[in-house]
Parts: C-alpha cells; sequence; structure tokens
C-alpha cells in the first residue's frame, strides 16, 4: 500500500467529514483534517515508518502549541500493520477501523 491508497482507505472508513489538504503546494502541512462530531483531528499520513520531515514536525508542534489535536497514522506493508502515534499515545493493530476507534476516543 502506498500513501495514496492509505488515505483513501482511511476516508472510505472514516465515520465523519475528512478534508484532503496535501499536494506539492502544501509542503509541511498534514495531509488531512478529519472531523467527527464536533471534535477534530489534522492527520499525517506515512506508510513504512518514513519519518516526518522537519517542516511537518515543526507544524504538528505548532498545532499542539495551540491545542489542536493532530497525529501521524502509518501502515507497514511488511507487517501488515496499522499504527497511530497521537499525542505521545500509540497504538498498532491490523485493522484500520481499530486505530480509528483509538483516534475518536482521543479527540
Amino acid at each position: 500500500m502506498n500513501e495514496s491508497q492509505l488515505k483513501k482507505k482511511f476516508k472510505q472508513r472514516w465515520p465523519g467529514f475528512v478534508f484532503n489538504i496535501s499536494d506539492r503546494y502544501n509542503s509541511g502541512v498534514p495531509d488531512s483534517w478529519c472531523a467527527y462530531r464536533h471534535r477534530s483531528i489534522w492527520i499525517e499520513f506515512k506508510v513504512d515508518y518514513r519519518k516526518l520531515t522537519k517542516m511537518q514536525q515543526y507544524n504538528m508542534d505548532l498545532l499542539k502549541e495551540h491545542g489542536i489535536k493532530s497525529g501521524v497514522v502509518t501502515y507497514n506493508n511488511k507487517r501488515k500493520q496499522y499504527e497511530v502515534n497521537f499525542d505521545g499515545r500509540s497504538s498498532a493493530s491490523c485493522s484500520l477501523d481499530s486505530i480509528i476507534n483509538f483516534i475518536i476516543q482521543r479527540i
């Protein structure tokens, strides 16, 4: 699975609204803004443990400083496993639905 496929699959499963932000003109901005029941989170998607760029990390830290939730959803092709890192907490699962539930419980 590549990053575009991960974003598409996440958007199909997310129970609320997903607005994709990332494109080649918005580098450093998290990939998507996701809303659910009057709450929201910014999410960066990664595949196979790719690291956040310095600009992405800066923007994630800036969001956190302003009390705005953000996190990273990763898919590991070798393990066939999803992972999420959100506010210093992380979870791993073979199910994207489990990862989404983890996020919803914390936003």
